[in-house]
């Protein structure tokens, strides 16, 4: 090696002990990995159904008022949009499937193109059914709602 080298390898390794020892080796994580706390659903008493709490179980109630089977075709029938919140704000996992007794017929969850729940309830007769919104992110989250279909 001739002299050239040498010292700008020094060089080097002197402008790397400065550099780090005024800005440090701080490791930045890309991802963190924060899991689902609690889902709640949103849903509010408007002009297509009625919510309430279970005063014996405190879940949310949504009774909805049945018009008719719901129809694909021609997109009417009874329906309803299950709102919810995931928190906290910064999960990375927000995805949530909406979950019930299957034996209970005249109940339809919408899905979207990836398979988790979209929020759209169908309904192809009266009913009460209960169903769990669950986070998908491995944490068992649930919340329950009571349908009721009359």
């Amino acid at each position: 090696m001739n002299k050239a080298v040498t010292i700008l390898i020094a060089l080097i390794y002197i402008a790397s002990i400065v550099l780090i020892s005024l800005f440090g080796m701080k490791a930045i994580v890309a991802v963190e990995n924060v899991p689902v706390t609690s889902i709640e659903c949103i849903n509010v008493t408007d002009e297509k159904a009625r919510v309430s709490i279970d005063q014996n179980t405190g879940n949310k109630v949504i009774q909805v008022s049945y018009v008719g089977a719901y129809n694909q075709e021609t997109q009417t029938g009874t329906m309803i949009e299950i709102k919810w919140k995931v928190s906290p704000d910064n999960a990375v996992n927000k995805n949530i499937k909406i979950t019930y007794d299957t034996n209970k017929t005249g109940i339809i969850v919408g899905v979207d193109e990836n398979g988790y729940a979209n929020g759209y309830i169908y309904f192809t007769q009266r009913l009460a059914v209960d169903i769990k919104i669950s986070s998908t992110d491995g944490t068992r989250i649930t919340e329950t709602v009571h349908l009721l279909v009359w």
